[in-house]
């Protein structure tokens, strides 16, 4: 799916296929040179299309699924139509997606602890503020492309 131009018929597919009949329209956009999100805050996803070339068509370069509260999103509603790959759910702890992935290609710390596992196109932003803490949720989660 990534990859799938804004204006093309497999993403208005996409759109009738998981999203609710109501839903099938962004709740708001942002733009941002050479990006736009299609942002769908009442279904806990966000769509990131970017322009391949100047002025040219933006096609869709990143996913972001995000928990309840997070930027003014509910949590993620659409795991039974979309579920998020390699068998992780959103109530997932940062340790249990080291346990469940192995460790990932990077991690970061600042401003809040995020690890990327550049070989799966996944950022998993957690609400932590220290890897040692064992409960830390999952905040955003993001599939771009590889």
């Amino acid at each position: 799916m990534l990859g799938i131009s804004l204006d093309s018929q497999a993403f208005r597919d996409h759109l009738d296929r998981i999203h609710p009949p109501d839903q099938r329209f962004p709740c708001s956009t942002k733009t941002f040179p050479g990006t736009l999100f299609h942002n769908y805050t009442t279904l806990g996803i966000s769509y990131s299309f970017d322009e391949k070339q100047t002025g040219g068509d933006l096609v869709l370069a990143a996913i972001h699924l995000y928990n309840d509260g997070i930027s003014g999103y509910s949590r993620y509603a659409l795991e039974d139509v979309f579920p998020l790959p390699y068998g992780l759910r959103m109530d997932l702890t940062g340790q249990e997606i080291v346990a469940l992935l192995d460790e990932p290609t990077s991690k970061e710390k600042y401003p809040k602890c995020c690890v990327v596992y550049d070989n799966l196109g996944i950022q998993i932003d957690l609400a932590a503020k220290d890897w040692e803490d064992p409960n830390c949720k999952i905040e955003c989660f993001t599939v771009y492309s590889t």
